[in-house]
């Protein structure tokens, strides 16, 4: 069976295909089936509760050379869904809403892309609203600044992470979707979906 490309989306989204949907393009010219995972919108408060049935959901679905790509709210989905035992190839995480320190030991994946840029202020806010809620709520949600300054490989993983710099190619200010416009998709697009 030919491995599948599992895209997730982000909270506060009632259109995926408005956002991490537009890879599906790039996935399937390089013959790469496409799954999208759709939990349609949910609000701040409804992440907390959706985000673990989403990942179990999502864990049951992908296989060991799978990848899963995620935008925002999607990758900590994706981390959860990881930390549970999924087992996937390789993860691309489009500003995550991550912690730049999260702890990936647990993790059965060969390989992690980030994309991220300082001038992600979503995420710079998750990360605020990270350190005043319960610890309770943070499985749930581990929420972070990743998609503003990348992931460091804090604990020692196994894990190959990747950082792309959208600044340093040459893109700034995207924001926390700016890589899905018009403009920048047919120029990143391609970098993202990239194996090597």
């Amino acid at each position: 069976m030919k491995p599948v490309v599992h895209l997730v989306h982000g909270f506060n989204v009632w259109e995926p295909r408005k956002t991490v949907g537009k890879l599906q393009p790039y996935f399937l010219a390089g013959a790469h089936p496409t799954n999208m995972v759709n939990y349609y919108w949910t609000g701040l408060y409804l992440a907390r509760k959706k985000n673990p049935k989403i990942a179990e959901r999502l864990a049951k679905v992908v296989g060991p050379n799978d990848t899963v790509v995620g935008h925002s709210n999607g990758c900590a989905i994706i981390k959860i869904a990881l930390d549970k035992g999924m087992h996937c190839k390789r993860a691309i995480f489009i500003h995550p809403a991550l912690d730049v320190d999260a702890d990936f030991r647990r993790a059965n994946v060969e390989r992690i892309d980030v994309w991220y840029d300082k001038s992600d202020e979503p995420v710079k806010w998750a990360a605020m609203l990270s350190s005043i809620i319960p610890q309770s709520w943070l499985e749930a949600r581990p929420w972070g600044a990743a998609g503003a300054y990348g992931l460091q490989n804090a604990f020692g993983s196994k894990v190959a992470i990747r950082n792309h710099n959208e600044t340093a190619l040459g893109f700034t200010g995207l924001g926390h979707s700016g890589i899905f416009r018009w403009d920048v998709l047919p120029l990143l697009g391609p970098k993202v979906v990239i194996e090597n």
